[in-house]
């Protein structure tokens, strides 16, 4: 469900790792790819292979942010720096001493999609997020500081990862009266929720 982020962030480095080989900035540099399937449970699992097996330094990644909270607690314990370069939770902020992100946080995120949505003159809001630690976390940022501002919630709901049938939230978006929809969730589901749209 994640390769898309997961493919682009893989050719980035691989572009990257060859321009400094070549180099010869830093010696030349190894990198050992896995997938975590976005699961928090295999991400741990994968993480503790790469530690313990690959014997890593460090791990960039996981790129979703509930494999980073799963992997969090046995990255601190085995003090191995984990770098996430999409993870957004708010939560990730707080995991531990070798937990980093480069992605802004979803406190931020929330918070900036809100106030545009009220500049933009938007009252009236619906949500439908993806049920993950990413989708519920920048909902819940955005709904605080969205009736903050005194915008008001007419829709709240979440979709799972892998559905792909949205028709009924989006007859019951439509009949909410809202006058936009705040879509935190992956490319693979937002796409066909923006084609039956």
């Amino acid at each position: 469900d994640g390769a898309v982020y997961g493919d682009r962030f893989k050719k980035g480095l691989v572009l990257a790792l060859n321009e400094i080989n070549t180099q010869n900035v830093a010696g030349q540099i190894k990198v050992i790819f896995e997938d975590d399937k976005l699961d928090p449970a295999n991400g741990v699992s994968v993480f503790r292979k790469l530690v313990n097996v690959d014997k890593v330094p460090c791990v960039i990644g996981p790129i979703s942010s509930g494999v980073v909270l799963s992997v969090a607690p046995v990255a601190n314990k085995l003090k191995t720096v984990v770098l996430s370069p999409y993870a957004s939770n708010y939560k990730i902020s707080e995991a531990g001493e070798y937990i980093f992100r480069i992605y802004p946080s979803d406190a931020i995120q929330g918070v900036v999609d809100a106030k545009v949505a009220i500049r933009m003159g938007f009252k009236r809001a619906a949500v439908l997020n993806i049920n993950s630690d990413y989708g519920v976390g920048l909902k819940n940022i955005f709904e605080k500081e969205f009736i903050r501002l005194d915008g008001e919630i007419v829709y709240s709901e979440s979709f799972n990862t892998g559905e792909t049938d949205f028709r009924s939230y989006l007859t019951k978006i439509k009949n909410s009266g809202a006058d936009f929809i705040f879509l935190p969730g992956n490319e693979k589901e937002i796409s066909l929720i923006l084609i039956i749209f």
